[in-house]
């Protein structure tokens, strides 16, 4: 997915220091959620844009946007060595936490978004 940005993107990217770095990342890196680690992921904002009330079947719905973080260690490198501050990835390249609704309309634990 990131090669389709390797030319526009080089200006503010760090350019091919940045595309390195990223590979280098890429190859010790393991995204998978399943290990059982505790992660401490903070809600920076939640934006809501629109909420729909169904008073019959008892279910409301909010759509809207959430801003999480998270300190993620796998993911570090010497600045130094690097020249690089900071770097993008694509959701689907690192760990993400996985959102899931604790009061479901039926028992079970229902997952609201998944990689």
């Amino acid at each position: 997915m990131m090669a389709n940005c390797r030319i526009s993107c080089r200006s503010y990217q760090g350019g091919d220091k940045a595309w390195k770095l990223r590979d280098y990342i890429a190859s010790h890196y393991d995204n998978a959620t399943n290990l059982n680690l505790s992660r401490v992921v903070s809600v920076e904002s939640i934006r809501i844009n629109h909420i729909d009330v169904d008073e019959e079947k008892q279910m409301v719905r909010a759509y809207g946007r959430m801003v999480l973080s998270w300190n993620d260690t796998k993911v570090a490198w010497d600045r130094n060595r690097w020249e690089l501050s900071w770097l993008n990835f694509y959701w689907i390249q690192i760990w993400t936490p996985e959102l899931v609704q604790i009061n479901p309309l039926v028992f079970g634990f229902n997952v609201l978004i998944r990689k």
